[in-house]
């Protein structure tokens, strides 16, 4: 089932007020809600860029709200596809169409990999990290992610039993451990 309903009412919305800002009516805002009708992708766009949510999560497919996400991904798979990492991806060219800058290539793949991390930690701490992701720079962006993409191949490897690696890997949990226990126990 859809979330328009219920996004309409944290945001303290009627069907009036969103059928009013999208140009269609109340009746249609209500058929959509009870999932009697199926908008439109323009519509579901359009309703997704008036709550500041992603479409997918508006659908209700997806628990990634961030309407970035999805944006950031298909610059991530066309990074990876200039790389020649994924042979079968079709359009090889993407990123060159989009023209962005190296910043916003950084920025893009940092985001995607935060929103996939950020589906794996509590929700208390979930808006502290998107406030403190908005003060750091793009260098810091860059580094974070060469430590994940590190931290990830060592708790493969440990994983798949590589001595020197468990060894490693059981320090750096120890350490993510206590300092996670610590944070979280301020409260």
């Amino acid at each position: 089932m859809n979330r328009i309903k219920e996004i309409r009412q944290e945001k303290n919305l009627s069907q009036t007020d969103i059928a009013k800002a999208l140009g269609v009516t109340r009746q249609a805002i209500s058929l959509y809600e009870k999932g009697d009708r199926e908008p439109k992708l323009e519509t579901w766009q359009k309703l997704a860029d008036f709550f500041g949510v992603s479409v997918p999560y508006l659908q209700g497919v997806s628990d990634i709200d961030d309407p970035n996400f999805y944006k950031n991904l298909e610059l991530y798979l066309a990074l990876i596809a200039e790389s020649n990492s994924l042979e079968n991806y079709k359009d090889k060219d993407f990123v060159k169409k989009l023209d962005v800058s190296e910043n916003e290539r950084i920025k893009a793949n940092f985001s995607l990999v935060f929103n996939l991390l950020e589906m794996g930690v509590m929700d208390e701490i979930k808006e502290e990290l998107r406030t403190l992701t908005k003060k750091i720079s793009v260098s810091d962006m860059q580094e974070i992610h060469s430590y994940l993409a590190i931290l990830c191949s060592l708790a493969i490897k440990a994983k798949a039993r590589d001595k020197k690696a468990i060894k490693w890997y059981e320090e750096v949990k120890k350490s993510i451990d206590d300092f996670s226990e610590s944070e979280w126990s301020k409260d």
